[in-house]
């Protein structure tokens, strides 16, 4: 009888997704955001924290407006189509 709690809250979270489940789009688009570009990598990493990542000594002061692909991840809404790819 002590395990019933643990058992029902188990239970609940598991059907939870199941329940509250949301179909969703993916949608890809085009953004401007302002950059930094970086420079002048450190091509034998380091093994410190940030292992493997490279280390990047020049950054430029002045961002440059640069276009991005950004894909998002939207609800559907009662209007529209699901459309499956063949």
């Amino acid at each position: 009888m002590t395990n019933l709690p643990i058992i029902v809250t188990i239970l609940l979270t598991s059907f939870s997704g199941i329940l509250f489940a949301q179909k969703a789009k993916v949608v890809e688009r085009n953004i401007l955001l302002n950059t930094y570009p970086s420079s002048d990598t450190d091509p034998i990493p380091r093994f410190e924290k940030i292992f493997p990542y490279y280390r990047f000594d020049g950054y430029s002061e002045k961002g440059i407006m640069q276009n991005w692909k950004m894909v998002e991840l939207c609800p559907i809404t009662d209007g529209e189509k699901i459309i499956k790819d063949k």
